[in-house]
């Protein structure tokens, strides 16, 4: 039988060592994010961060674009955030429309300020090394669950089906820096079950319900489905029901990676707001 791997305990166990190491601070942690248009999955994730930021102590600041915003006017904007010593962390609302360039924008963000950690100071530092630099909220919720669940790295075969700045990129470092063998996979891999049968460890992040059947997993795999999308009105995986069946452990959609990434992203808020600029 399978093992599910949930995320409520680890987004619990970071959200208690938040309030045991920062309690005492005077000041209120402050995030910034940036909206541009008004999509629901958008607003709903935002109000997700901003309902467990509140629980905590801290506050929101939303700065809510038109979508046809000009690149210039949220760069200024984003700007003006960087210098207040009032605001700790500035979030850019992913995806943007497509007449931005979603570098210059994420890459306005000061790195001391980038809580989602997607700037190319912050991913190249954490390329040098793991401990150093803004990790990435996705991916740091990935690790913090692996290293929960006492799920051993070294020498694991371990395929990542994404290839984005947003997830693939900035994690794959931190896998190997673990002693992982890491095989990244995205739209334009050929057999991609030659590759995903060979896993340890699959993560699959694609937003693409049921790409992942049984003939791509091998029967002792671990999965992280870190995919999420809508089908019949339920939030769902990439992960099919008979491959989850076949699999040693995995994370459900929706309560795996989910909430511990809402937790990892506030708690480089709360580290971000020792900075003084």
């Amino acid at each position: 039988m399978s093992i599910i791997l949930n995320g409520a305990p680890v987004a619990e166990l970071i959200y208690t060592k938040i309030q045991e190491d920062f309690s005492h601070k005077a000041q209120q942690p402050c995030l910034a994010i940036i909206q541009v248009g008004e999509k629901s999955a958008s607003t709903l994730y935002i109000t997700k961060k901003t309902d467990a930021l509140e629980t905590l102590g801290g506050k929101v600041e939303l700065h809510l674009f038109p979508s046809d915003v000009s690149e210039q006017d949220l760069c200024n904007t984003i700007s003006d955030l960087n210098i207040r010593s009032n605001v700790h962390g500035i979030l850019i609302q992913l995806p943007l429309p497509h007449h931005l360039s979603v570098s210059k924008i994420l890459n306005t963000v000061a790195p001391q300020k980038d809580v989602d950690g997607l700037t190319a100071s912050n991913i190249g530092q954490v390329t040098h090394n793991a401990q150093s630099g803004i990790i990435a909220a996705t991916p740091l919720a990935v690790i913090s669950l692996l290293d929960y669940y006492k799920i051993d790295l070294i020498g694991k075969n371990i395929v990542i089906i994404n290839n984005s700045i947003l997830f693939g990129k900035p994690i794959f470092p931190i896998l190997t820096q673990a002693r992982a063998t890491v095989t990244i996979c995205h739209k334009d891999t050929k057999n991609l079950s030659y590759h995903t049968k060979h896993a340890d460890i699959l993560i699959t992040a694609t937003g693409n319900p049921n790409l992942i059947t049984p003939e791509h997993i091998c029967p002792q795999a671990i999965l992280i489905d870190v995919g999420i999308s809508r089908k019949a009105n339920k939030v769902v995986g990439d992960l099919s029901q008979a491959t989850i069946q076949k699999s040693t452990a995995y994370t459900p959609v929706p309560g795996g990676i989910g909430p511990i990434t809402v937790a990892c992203l506030i708690d480089n808020l709360y580290r971000r707001s020792t900075y003084t600029p």
